[in-house]
């Protein structure tokens, strides 16, 4: 069953033409979060 509902989500997610609705909503920005670039001047630096 778990197995499913993977499929069927990757399916959604696969297919943004079949699905805007989905792929439009608060719930799709989840799985898109922002990446995080580190650059020298930013504040929290590391190397």
């Amino acid at each position: 069953m778990r197995r499913k509902i993977f499929d069927i989500m990757n399916f959604i997610r696969n297919n943004p033409n079949e699905f805007p609705e989905w792929h439009n909503s608060d719930t799709a920005k989840l799985f898109s979060p922002p990446v995080f670039v580190n650059k020298k001047e930013n504040k929290g630096y590391w190397f």
